[in-house]
């Protein structure tokens, strides 16, 4: 238990503290600091606030936290502003409360909400057109269609696989082919790999020439594919089958996987992805030089941390529709950290009496956060020598814990109550001594 002097002294002006309601708050983002300013607060000349700030999951509470020692007999109103880091992207819920020092009181000051929308992202797939080793022959792929050029000049052998729709293109260009050719192709797809074979069935000639052929074979079923033709001579050449996108979840992030049959073979992206209500939307732009080809990629990207919640995820390079997504996450507490904060000097003063007023022996008590998450801190006043007891009751009257009970000397206490063991609910914290019994109720959220 934790005990710091200062002076308590209490006016009646009630009506006049109410107006602490009063004012607006504005909420400022920025990329790396999220600003919370109160302007128009109605405060006691003499106040003196801290702002302390935590988040649990998405509702952020903001406590206005007097540390005044003493007390004026006159009111004004104070600017406040509290800097943070910004907290992950999500739509947040902001809970302000104003506590008073010398009333033993805690007030609403707003409840709002507002989204923090750019998400950043963490890492992306190196864009590359896809190769990859063979595999053994099975189910056979019908032949569609092929072509047989004419002899042309010199040139490089090369092998190409195109898709479009559920079937597949090959090129073949080849330097040295019997003129006469008169392909007989065949093509046997295991899991991911399509082994191509061809026979020559035309009459044979002394003479070689340059050629290109093309076969067409479908359908195959959705999916990436490799092409294994020449035993791999002319490298492995993979294609995809439409285009296909699986998202991943790690944590608080997410993962887009990105199979696409066709982009430009220069491809270099360049990501974005913004929250708009639970809606995630995610753009890939190619920002590179375009070339004379197009080929099949694999591509990742990593974007993150949400906040736990269900979303939607809004790929706007692709029609396959909207995706749903959850980042399950576990409930967290924490504290933002604090940049910077800010009071104003008290302006238009209003006089509301003097000190004959104050009474000279009070007890005070008030539990911040209120709601809170697991960990409440109990402040409370003792105005003399007493025997107290700090005790917790659910809502029907039951007794749950025993906070402290014992001889304390006059001044100001606090305590901690870990309810981590306690349901969701309602409780009340019961302060009571010798002709003394206070009473709070708090909201346990977990």
């Amino acid at each position: 238990m934790k005990k710091y002097p200062f002076i308590f002294i209490f006016i009646s002006v009630f009506s006049l503290f109410a107006r602490g309601n009063d004012g607006r708050i504005t909420i400022d983002i920025n990329s790396d600091s999220l600003v919370i300013e109160h302007i128009g607060a109605w405060r006691n000349c003499a106040a003196s606030y801290l702002m302390d700030i935590e988040i649990v999951d998405s509702t952020i509470y903001l406590m206005e936290k007097d540390t005044s020692k003493g007390w004026t007999t006159c009111y004004c109103y104070f600017d406040l502003r509290v800097t943070v880091t910004t907290p992950p992207p999500a739509i947040y819920r902001l809970i302000i409360q104003t506590c008073n020092r010398f009333l033993g009181d805690t007030s609403f000051i707003a409840d709002t909400t507002f989204i923090i929308g750019t998400v950043p992202l963490l890492s992306f797939s190196e864009p590359e057109c896809m190769t990859n080793s063979k595999k053994d022959a099975g189910v056979e792929i019908p032949l569609l269609d092929h072509y047989e050029s004419e002899c042309r000049d010199s040139q490089n052998k090369s092998l190409y696989a195109t898709s479009y729709g559920d079937n597949l293109k090959i090129t073949w260009y080849a330097d040295s082919l019997n003129p006469n050719i008169m392909p007989k192709w065949n093509a046997l797809l295991s899991n991911d790999t399509l082994h191509l074979s061809m026979l020559d069935t035309g009459a044979v000639d002394d003479s070689v020439c340059s050629k290109y052929l093309t076969a067409h074979f479908g359908p195959l079923p959705a999916g990436k594919y490799i092409l294994d033709y020449l035993d791999g001579e002319l490298g492995y050449p993979t294609f995809i089958i439409d285009e296909q996108i699986v998202l991943e979840t790690d944590g608080n992030d997410l993962i887009i996987n990105w199979d696409i049959a066709e982009l430009n073979c220069c491809l270099e992206t360049q990501w974005e992805g913004w929250l708009d209500g639970n809606t995630f939307h995610v753009t890939m732009t190619d920002i590179g030089a375009p070339c004379d080809c197009f080929c099949p990629f694999e591509l990742t990207a990593r974007f993150g941390p949400f906040q736990p919640g269900e979303y939607i995820l809004d790929f706007q390079n692709t029609n396959l529709g909207l995706f749903s997504f959850t980042i399950a996450g576990q409930k967290n507490v924490k504290s933002l950290t604090v940049l910077s904060s800010y009071q104003s000097d008290c302006y238009q003063i209003v006089t509301t009496g003097d000190d004959s007023v104050i009474p000279n022996e009070f007890a005070l008590l008030y539990c911040y956060p209120n709601p809170f998450n697991s960990i409440s801190t109990i402040e409370y006043f003792i105005p003399k020598k007493n025997t107290i007891s700090i005790q917790v009751f659910d809502i029907n009257g039951r007794q749950q814990q025993i906070l402290f009970q014992g001889d304390l000397d006059p001044g100001g206490y606090s305590i901690q109550w870990n309810a981590a063991h306690f349901s969701s609910g309602i409780y009340f914290v019961i302060l009571q001594g010798k002709d003394l019994e206070i009473r709070k109720k708090v909201l346990l959220l977990k």
